[in-house]
């Protein structure tokens, strides 16, 4: 059966300004759907900011895009349950626990039927001991594995992540390097930033490079 979305993601001429100061200038890409791509740069190119227009949480200065067919960058956010944000920092509720916090996740994303099945990834994830617990008695790694069961129990077509193999012990990479793949197979697409361009050299389907606030495809 043909794919009614060959291209998960499609992006046109992107822009965003800060004080003036141009971050994104006129980017245009599209990400076929089910690939693995990888996204790098030198700090500050403007990565994480691209990502977070792409999300939703910042407004481009001027630009157009859509997901599924849904347009990007609207009042309307319709197109968020399409795709999952792996920020860099973690973004949880310091005074919830782990479950109570993924919980919340899932209600936000009207998944209330994977509820049910936090405490099960908890145990997958060696998170077990620890996933009741409030996430000011986290560490990072555990709080990086805590962003793997949201990335595991939800449901979405397109992943942003935000170098996710920062904080990660072996054995999680192991996990989450395995997942990526079997992700892959179901179609998902999974947008990589990541300064190891030697891993990203040998599991991405393509990378694109941030410079001087162009993007390239990475030869």
């Amino acid at each position: 059966m043909k794919n009614k979305f060959p291209y998960i993601l499609e992006v046109n001429s992107l822009n965003k300004k800060f004080n003036n100061k141009t971050i994104i200038s006129n980017i245009s890409f599209r990400l076929k759907t089910g690939q693995i791509i990888g996204l790098i740069g030198k700090n500050g190119s403007g990565k994480t900011t691209l990502f977070k227009m792409i999300s939703g949480i910042m407004h481009p200065t001027s630009g157009k895009g859509k997901i599924k067919g849904k347009q990007l960058f609207s009042s309307s956010f319709e197109y968020r349950k399409h795709l999952i944000y792996w920020s860099h920092y973690p973004q949880f509720y310091s005074s919830l626990t782990g479950y109570e916090n993924i919980k919340l996740f899932l209600n936000l994303r009207s998944d209330f039927d994977k509820v049910r099945l936090i405490n099960n990834y908890a145990t997958m994830y060696e998170l077990k001991n620890q996933i009741f617990k409030q996430i000011n008695k986290y560490s990072f790694g555990q709080m990086q594995r805590l962003k793997l069961i949201q990335l595991s129990i939800s449901n979405w077509d397109l992943a942003l992540l935000d170098e996710p193999h920062s904080g990660i012990d072996i054995d999680g990479k192991k996990i989450l390097d395995k997942n990526f793949d079997e992700w892959s197979k179901m179609g998902k697409t999974i947008f990589i930033i990541s300064h190891n361009k030697k891993w990203l050299e040998k599991n991405c389907d393509t990378i694109f490079k941030l410079e001087n606030s162009e993007l390239y495809q990475n030869d």
